[in-house]
C-alpha cells in the first residue's frame, strides 16, 4: 500500500490560543490511524509543543521559523514528497498560495481564513447558510458534521446527577485570546454566588492582574496556566464557561453543560448559531452589557438537573464524532483522483418533470431489470401490485420527489429524492436499460439536482455499494464526498452541499 503524506499547517501559543492546533491534531490522529505520514508545521510558542507531546507522543512538529512562509512550506512539501497540504490559519500571506503538484485542503471559519483550495472546510454550526463559494467547482465540507473532536473527548459521556448538595463546580476556559479582558468580568460575576467551586484556566501573564481584581476572593479560585488533560478536568465539573470557539464542540460532544461567550470577532457567527440551537447558555458578545445578570441566570440553571440533562443532550446530538473521518476520507478521494476538476453540467436536451401514475409501467420494467437489481439493496424482483402501491405512496408523499428525466419526449431515467432530515435528501437514480452505457449518468444527476435550484441549502446524499465502481465514479465526479462509512452490507453514503448559488448560471 502506498503511504500518503500530508503537511498540516497551523500556529499556536498561549496568546493566540490552541484551537487551530487542536483541529490539526484531530486530523493527524485520524490520518495516522489510516496509514498517512503526518507532519504538523507552523509557529508554536508557549506550551504548544509540550501539549502535542503529551496528547500525541511521537507526532512530528516542525517549526517553520521567521523566513518567508510560502518558501518554507514549499521546501517542506518537496522534502516530504507531500500529496496534500492542509491549511488551518488566518494568515493572509497564504491566501494566494497554491503549490504545484500538491492538493490543498483549507479550513476556514466563515470569511476568516477563506482562500482558493481543492477542498474547502467550514466546521461551524450553520456554515452552509453562510458559506460563500470562491468558484462553482468548490468541493466543500460544511457544518457541524465536520467538527473535529479528538477520540479522548468523544469517549467521555458526562453524567448529570440529581441536584447536588455540595457547591457547584464550574470551569472557566476562555482560550488564549481575550482582547476584551472578559475573564475578570466573568470570574467576578461568578464569585457573587456564595457557594461555588471555581477553576479558571488563564495564560500566566494575565494571572497577576486577574488575582488583583479579585481581591479578598482570590483564594476562592483555583488558577491554572494550562492543562494537558482538559477532557478529564471538564468532566469533573458540573458546567463549563467557554469561549465560542473550537472548545465548544469538545464539551458538546462529551455532553458537558456549558455557557458560551464570544471573545473575538470570528466567534460571533458560531455564538449566534449555538444560541439559536440551544447549545450552551448564551452569556453575551462585546461589549458584554448585562453580563452579570446573564451569569446569575446561568448559575441558577446549573442547579437544575433537568436543564443540565437537556443541555447535555442538545450538545451531544449536534456532533456525531465523524468530522475528522469525513475530512480525511475527502483527502483520500482527492488524492486517489476520483472525480473531475469541474462538476458535470446539465445536458441542454435533458429536462426533469414530476412522475405521474401513468409512468408506473415504465418504472416497473426499469426496476426489475436484472442490472438494476444487481446494485440495489434488494436483488429480488418486485411484484406489480407491490410496485403500484409503492408508487402511490411516493407520489402522495411531500417528502419524496420522484422525477422522470426526458431527452426530448423520450424518458431516459428516473431520479428520486427522499427527504431524510431538515435539509438532507437522498438520491436514487435509474437509467433506462436501453440508454445505459451512453454517458448520460452525469447529466441525469445534474438535471435531477437542478430540480432544487435556488432554494435553501440542501445536503444531497447518495448511498452506493462499495463494489459499484460506476456509481462511485459518478457521484464522486459530481463532487459528492464520503459522508458515512460502509455499513455491514457494504453500502456507503456520499454527500455534497447544494447551495442556493450553485445553479445561478445553469
Amino acid at each position: 500500500m502506498v503511504t500518503r503524506s500530508v503537511i498540516l499547517h497551523c500556529n499556536a501559543d498561549l496568546e493566540r490560543g490552541m484551537g487551530h492546533l487542536m483541529r490539526a491534531l484531530c486530523l493527524a490522529e485520524e490520518a495516522t490511524s489510516r496509514g498517512w505520514d503526518v507532519t504538523i508545521a507552523g509557529e508554536f510558542g508557549g506550551r504548544a509543543v509540550e501539549h502535542v507531546a503529551a496528547l500525541f507522543p511521537g507526532q512530528e512538529i516542525v517549526e517553520l521559523g521567521d523566513g518567508p512562509l510560502q518558501l518554507a512550506l514549499s521546501t517542506l512539501l518537496a522534502e516530504r514528497s507531500a500529496d496534500l497540504l492542509h491549511l488551518d490559519t488566518y494568515d493572509e500571506a497564504l491566501d494566494s498560495f497554491r503549490p504545484p503538484s500538491v492538493l490543498t485542503s483549507n479550513m476556514q471559519d466563515g470569511m476568516f481564513g477563506r482562500r482558493p483550495a481543492d477542498l474547502h472546510i467550514d466546521a461551524n454550526l450553520d456554515a452552509e447558510h453562510r458559506y460563500s463559494a470562491i468558484s462553482q467547482s468548490d468541493r466543500v465540507l460544511l457544518g457541524s458534521s465536520v467538527v473535529q473532536v479528538r477520540r479522548e473527548m468523544r469517549a467521555i459521556h458526562h453524567e448529570v446527577g440529581e441536584r447536588p448538595t455540595r457547591a457547584p463546580r464550574v470551569l472557566v476556559v476562555l482560550g488564549g485570546t481575550d482582547p476584551f479582558n472578559i475573564t475578570p468580568q466573568v470570574v467576578l460575576a461568578l464569585l457573587k454566588h456564595p457557594r461555588i467551586h471555581l477553576t479558571v484556566i488563564c495564560r500566566p501573564e494575565a494571572q497577576p492582574e486577574l488575582l488583583r481584581s479579585l481581591g479578598a476572593d482570590a483564594h476562592r479560585v483555583k488558577m491554572l496556566s494550562f492543562t494537558n488533560d482538559l477532557p478529564r478536568l471538564a468532566d469533573s465539573m458540573d458546567a463549563v464557561i467557554s469561549a465560542a470557539g473550537t472548545s465548544v464542540w469538545d464539551f458538546a460532544s462529551a455532553g458537558i453543560p456549558m455557557a458560551i461567550v464570544a471573545v473575538t470577532e470570528n466567534q460571533l457567527p458560531g455564538y449566534s448559531s449555538c444560541a439559536q440551537h440551544g447549545i450552551g447558555f448564551p452569556l453575551g458578545t462585546p461589549p458584554f452589557t448585562g453580563l452579570e445578570d446573564s451569569i446569575g441566570a446561568f448559575l441558577a440553571s446549573v442547579e437544575d438537573p433537568g436543564y443540565l440533562r437537556d443541555s447535555a443532550e442538545r450538545g451531544r446530538s449536534a456532533i456525531d464524532g465523524l468530522g475528522a473521518w469525513r475530512v480525511v476520507s475527502a483527502w483520500e478521494a482527492l488524492v486517489q483522483g476520483t472525480g473531475e476538476q469541474t462538476p458535470p453540467i446539465r445536458h441542454p436536451q435533458l429536462r426533469a418533470r414530476r412522475a405521474l401514475a401513468s409512468d408506473a409501467g415504465r418504472l416497473f420494467e426499469w426496476r426489475n431489470d436484472s442490472s438494476t437489481r444487481a446494485v440495489s439493496r434488494s436483488h429480488k424482483p418486485i411484484a406489480w401490485d407491490e410496485h403500484v402501491t409503492w408508487m402511490g405512496r411516493v407520489l402522495a408523499d411531500e417528502h419524496r420527489q420522484l422525477l422522470i428525466i426526458e431527452h426530448g419526449d423520450e424518458p431516459v431515467a428516473t431520479v428520486r429524492w427522499d427527504r431524510l432530515g431538515d435539509s438532507a435528501w437522498e438520491a436514487s437514480i435509474t437509467i433506462a436499460p436501453s440508454y445505459r452505457g451512453k454517458g448520460l449518468g452525469k447529466s441525469v444527476l445534474a438535471t435531477g439536482e437542478h430540480w432544487f435550484a435556488n432554494s435553501s441549502p440542501k445536503l444531497l446524499l447518495a448511498t452506493v455499494h462499495r463494489s459499484n465502481a460506476a456509481s462511485r465514479r459518478l457521484f464522486l465526479g459530481a463532487h459528492y464526498l464520503p459522508h458515512l462509512p460502509a455499513d455491514s452490507n457494504g453500502f456507503e453514503t456520499l454527500a455534497k452541499w447544494q447551495l442556493p448559488s450553485d445553479h445561478s448560471s445553469s
